[in-house]
């Protein structure tokens, strides 16, 4: 049986490596806009792939490196979408001034004032807080009115901080609900 000496053994690893490296980097080109994300999206699954394989066996490189891949490829996909909601394209004056007339894209001085005339806030939030039960009322004026820390409430309530975590996470929530039934 011949054996490859050791040298050997690590230019082959690092063929094999390269080859990889060139198969991820593709794949990230397919499913990426942009060159530049492709490139640090590769650079960032093997910058993991070394740090993992230096802690422990990984029996197939290759899938590992593509269901990793497929995991930043999502990270820098939805990264893409938020930014993408951000940037708000402003229409260009000199294209066509009657389309600008039609999106009315215009700042109305009095539009401040017409808001603050036309929204009671109090009734609003009473509105919203009418939707609570009494249990919610209560822990929401305790925490957002009396500014109750966690802790006083673990101690009032007899809970546990995550316990009490989550219920005032569970209030926000029901709070947010009711704030969209009102939108709508």
């Amino acid at each position: 049986m011949f054996r490859f000496p050791k040298a050997s053994r690590k230019n082959n690893e690092s063929e094999d490596l390269k080859k990889l490296y060139n198969q991820i980097a593709n794949y990230c080109r397919k499913n990426l806009i942009d060159a530049a994300s492709a490139e640090e999206c590769t650079q960032e699954v093997f910058a993991v792939y070394f740090e993992k394989a230096s802690q422990m066996e990984i029996r197939d490189p290759r899938a590992w490196l593509f269901r990793t891949a497929d995991n930043y490829l999502h990270r820098f996909n939805q990264k893409f979408q938020q930014e993408k909601q951000e940037i708000f394209p402003l229409p260009n004056l000199e294209d066509d001034a009657e389309d600008m007339e039609d999106i009315r894209f215009a700042y109305e001085q009095d539009f401040d004032r017409f808001l603050e005339e036309s929204v009671d806030i109090g009734k609003e939030v009473n509105r919203i807080l009418s939707g609570l039960s009494h249990k919610e009322q209560t822990l929401y004026h305790q925490y957002y009115k009396e500014n109750m820390s966690i802790k006083e409430l673990m101690e009032l309530y007899q809970v546990s901080s995550t316990a009490m975590k989550a219920k005032l996470y569970r209030l926000k929530q029901h709070i947010l609900k009711c704030v969209q039934k009102l939108q709508q």
